[in-house]
């Protein structure tokens, strides 16, 4: 061939192939970016028919001129021989045959050929005449012997074999070529070897682990169909890596409103700053190794650019720096060699330290704070240093838990240095959607792809869902780890556990030993001796109020004990706590200092058990009540084996504790497998303890359920205290059990009449106990709802409906309110959107605009309507009694039901945009009958808000309000002033006995 850079590719074939000749041309393109060539400026130009003419069907001749122009001439051929040209009996072969002549004579172009397998399954197939005469062309192909000629049976294949073809093509013909032939044959022999050691390394690498987890699934999972891209904080140097460091830092970043930035951005923000190096920083199981293992995925497919924006052409290398045992007896080559075998793909010292003196490698090092102890990770951060220096060109990445980041174990300039963040609310979610369909379709190979991948989404949003409604999973699905766990214990259950001690306890075991034996580490205590370590601490740490941390030296004192107790006095107190803190994800360091548990749930999850274990039900009982102490209560009451809950609940029930609490008893009988009738049917007929006892007693009950807690409710209904009576009647009922029992009536009241003077309709709420507020764990709850508590309210009486603006015109023609007053009680010019007041004064008279008669009153202050309350002979209801009246006995979250439903009122998702009729909604009215209580218009309450008694209370949610606002225990405050376009009001009325 004549002296030149440029070489040209002419692909020949016909239209069946279309996807092969793509890949001819973008092989082309990335071997022109590759170390191969590009250094020495060789171009491959990659040239077609296609390139000539915009459509087929123009002469042939101009195509054969490329054809005599390329050097190498790329020929494939599946099913189709292609279209007749007059000469030949297509283009393809005219082409063929016209480059072949010119080989044979000229040596030139260089032929490469290349069938598709063909898969015949007809008889109808077998006899195209087509593909008859593709067959006997590739049998005479074959017996020349004298081109280069190939099979494949997939793109994949084909992409390989004209990738080597054309690499191979190039080292042999570079040594035409000046001096850069001997070096680009020594770069291909090097890449070669690299190449082996990716194809091997990628297949290790490549996965999404799921060895330590307890699990009936044993596919692989690919790491790219889950992964969710890293989102982290540049860190600085003002601030270190405790605990308390990081919380300035991220105090910090929000004050200057700093956003979070991706992989690739941190790489463009390291170029910026002519940084070639980074350290990634997390907390344990936060992704560090899946990040790793994505960016020399990323580069082994090459796709470093797209990816990651740096050059393609960096070859990644792969090693956990546990591996390490000595630095100051192996130096880095030989580490990297010994770690990533060399050996196996005849990679020698000379060729790896050639390639990351030239700059062409990726060094990716996992785990800094699995090396040994910290006398060896210090030497480890020097050594890793001098390699950064020795080998400037190349980029290092090293990962590290904060722990094993601090004080002399840090790298020294130079450096990068990222803190990975906890996945958001919508990043839990993507990558619950992401693992839940890949899962499926792995399984499921041969069904149709779309249906699994729809079934995967499916269970992912069922998850998703459970996650949102429970504070205390919420706390844990923050990080891949934790997540994959979750979702492990879902899939296998086909749901989470209804009780979270259980998806607690696998969250520890995983964390104190089996993903540590996964990653082959060094395990001092087994998790079961861990527990028993770590279950003392965690009780030592929360007899505290707010303790989340102590010192070193005071931890070690306490877990003494427990390590002679489980037969390890020998291992050193703070050699253990400090492998338990490097291998575990349970355990950390706040600072060099100080150290604690990483989530506040395996503190709580930990002290449950010690609790339990010792049967420390008088430390539980001097608790109760203390919301610090709430959530180890209800864990330790749903640990079974033993279970103290039987034991705990007799001891109880006879303190002030019972009789003021109840909401935490009843949490306790959900989560608990063993659920005791016996304590509470004791108390409904002990007559020395409280009437409030004996109550709280009875909502237990209902709890419960079964049979021995009808028999004792129904003979309940027969009690002399006639509240207590009624209250188990109500229970028999709600559990469908009350057919043939009569109901119990402590007084002969009307349970609806009619107010006489301005003629609404009034229900009676009667006396008795409601669940008040909402949950601690109820992630959609303001603070201002909770704790939870059972409420014991007198029979009182209350509007059906809101007053509507035919109800206040009659109070304003009555009242005859001054300029002043009438604007005190109602802005009548009040109008926001397309609503508006729709009462207007008509000389001395008011009048309502038509067709809004029966419509809500709306811009009243709390004045105008505690006046109308007043003037009707009624008055303005607490807010316990408004909201008794909305949720019923069930205590239900909306007036209908737990679950939200737009079509049952007049909020914002019904896109109605004002008020609507009061009666529109029958089928959202409260179990007692009242309309109106979610939607429509807020509603004024007796209640002060706050204690400066400067805002009042008002309840229910507007027209203008979401779903969630919209909630019977949602509490709004505002200045009684107020006039707004969505607040309305009812009355209640004392009942007179």
């Amino acid at each position: 061939m004549r002296d030149k850079k440029e070489i040209n590719v002419f692909i020949a074939s016909p239209g069946d192939v279309t996807k092969e000749r793509n890949i001819v041309r973008t092989v082309c393109e990335d071997l022109n970016k590759s170390a191969l060539l590009k250094p020495y400026g060789i171009l491959f130009q990659a040239t077609g028919g296609e390139d000539v003419f915009p459509s087929p069907g123009r002469p042939q001749e101009i195509i054969n001129w490329l054809v005599k122009e390329c050097d190498i001439f790329v020929c494939i051929f599946h099913k189709r021989i292609g279209s007749p040209t007059g000469r030949e009996e297509s283009g393809t072969l005219e082409e063929f045959l016209l480059a072949y002549d010119s080989w044979k004579s000229l040596k030139k172009p260089h032929i490469m050929f290349y069938f598709k397998e063909v898969k015949i399954r007809s008889k109808k197939e077998r006899e195209d005449p087509q593909l008859i005469k593709v067959l006997d062309l590739k049998d005479k192909i074959e017996e020349e012997k004298l081109l280069l000629f190939g099979e494949f049976s997939t793109t994949d294949e084909f992409n390989e074999k004209i990738r080597d073809h054309l690499e191979g093509w190039t080292a042999e013909n570079a040594t035409r070529w000046e001096k850069i032939g001997g070096k680009i044959q020594e770069t291909l022999e090097l890449d070669r070897c690299f190449k082996n050691y990716l194809k091997s390394a990628v297949k290790e690498h490549r996965h999404l682990p799921t060895q330590g987890f307890e699990t009936n699934l044993r596919i692989p999972i690919e790491l790219e169909r889950v992964y969710i891209c890293m989102k982290a904080y540049i860190h600085t140097r003002d601030y270190d890596f405790t605990l308390e460091g990081r919380k300035k830092m991220e105090e910090k970043i929000r004050e200057d409103g700093l956003s979070s930035i991706d992989i690739k951005a941190a790489f463009k923000a390291a170029t910026r700053h002519n940084v070639k190096n980074m350290v990634i920083l997390g907390d344990p199981g936060s992704g560090k190794t899946t990040l790793l293992k994505h960016i020399f995925v990323s580069f082994a497919d090459g796709k470093g650019e797209d990816v990651l924006g740096l050059e393609d052409t960096l070859i990644p290398f792969f090693a956990p720096l546990r591996e390490i045992k000595d630095p100051n007896k192996e130096d880095f080559i030989h580490f990297m060699k010994r770690v990533c075998k060399f050996e196996e793909y005849e990679i020698s010292d000379n060729a790896f330290r050639s390639l990351l003196s030239e700059g062409r490698g990726i060094v990716l090092l996992d785990g800094l704070d699995e090396v040994a102890n910290e006398d060896i990770r210090i030497k480890t951060c020097k050594w890793i240093d001098t390699a950064r220096q020795r080998f400037a060109l190349s980029r290092f990445i090293i990962t590290s838990r904060y722990a094993g980041y601090l004080g002399r174990s840090r790298l020294v300039g130079g450096v990068l240095e990222l803190s990975i963040q906890h996945f958001a609310p919508d990043e839990v979610k993507e990558f619950l959607i992401k693992w839940f369909e890949s899962v499926e379709v792995a399984l499921h190979p041969e069904d149709n792809e779309a249906k699994r991948r729809k079934k995967g989404r499916d269970a992912a949003l069922e998850l998703v869902d459970r996650i949102q409604k429970s504070q205390h999973i919420q706390k844990l699905a923050i990080n891949p780890l934790l997540l994959q766990i979750i979702a492990l214990v879902h899939r296998d259950r086909g749901t989470l556990p209804q009780r979270r001690v259980e998806l607690y306890e696998e969250c520890t075991n995983v964390l104190l030993e089996r993903w540590d034996m996964a990653k082959g580490l060094d395990i001092l205590v087994t998790a079961r001796e861990a527990r028993q370590i770590l279950q003392p601490l965690a009780l030592w740490l929360h007899e505290l109020d707010e303790r989340r941390s102590a010192p070193l030296e005071a931890i070690e004192e306490v877990i003494k004990d427990p390590l002679e107790e489980v037969g390890k006095a020998y291992i050193d107190p703070k050699k253990l706590l400090l492998n338990i803190r490097d291998r575990s994800g349970i355990f950390m360091g706040y600072s060099e200092t100080e150290y604690g548990f990483t989530h506040l749930s395996f503190q709580e999850y930990l002290s449950a058990e010690q609790v339990r274990n010792k049967r420390l039900i008088g430390l539980l009982l001097s608790k109760y009540g203390n919301r610090w102490w709430k959530e180890v209560i209800l864990l330790c009451l749903g640990l079974n084996n033993p279970s103290i809950i039987a034991e705990f609940m007799e001891q109880l029930i006879p303190t002030e504790g019972f009789k003021s609490e109840i909401s935490i008893v009843i949490d306790a009988l959900r989560d608990s497998i063993v659920k005791t009738a016996t304590p509470f049917i004791h108390a409904i007929g002990n007559t020395t303890l409280s009437p409030e006892a004996r109550y709280n007693a009875v909502w237990a009950l209902k709890e419960i359920g079964g049979d021995k807690v009808i028999e004792a409710l129904k003979d309940a209904v027969n009690n002399k205290d006639q509240k207590l009576a009624l209250m188990a009647f109500e229970a028999l009922e709600s559990m469908g059990k009350s057919e043939g029992l009569k109901k119990p009536v402590t007084e002969e009241i009307a349970e609806r009449f009619i107010n006489p003077i301005d003629k609404s309709e009034m229900v009676l709420i009667p006396a008795g106990t409601f669940l008040y507020g909402s949950r601690e764990d109820d992630p959609v709850a303001h603070s201002n709802e909770k704790p939870q508590r059972v409420i014991d309210l007198p029979p009182f009486y209350i509007d059906i409906f809101p007053v509507t603006n035919r109800q206040f015109c009659k109070f304003l023609r009555a009242r005859k309110p001054d300029k002043d007053t009438l604007n005190h009680w109602i802005y009548l010019e009040g109008r926001f959107r397309r609503e508006r007041c729709r009462i207007k004064e008509d000389g001395e008279n008011y009048v309502v605009e038509k067709g809004y008669e029966k419509h809500p009153v709306i811009y009243v202050s709390w004045f105008g309507a505690n006046a109308y309350a007043k003037w009707a002979g009624k008055r303005l209801p607490i807010e316990e009694e408004w909201e008794k009246a909305a949720r019923g006995r069930k205590g239900w979250v909306y007036p209908w039901g737990d679950n939200f439903n737009p079509s049952l009122c007049n909020s914002d998702e019904s896109g109605i945009g004002g008020t609507t009729e009061v009666t529109k909604f029958p089928k959202g009215k409260s179990y007692y009958g009242c309309y109106d209580m979610a939607g429509n218009v807020l509603e004024w309450t007796d209640s002060w808000y706050n204690e400066e008694k400067n805002f009042r209370v008002f309840r229910g949610g507007s027209w203008n309000d979401e779903g969630d606002d919209c909630r019977c225990a949602n509490r709004f405050g505002l200045s009684p002033n107020v006039r707004g376009n969505g607040v309305g009001f009812r009355c209640a009325r004392t009942l007179k006995l």
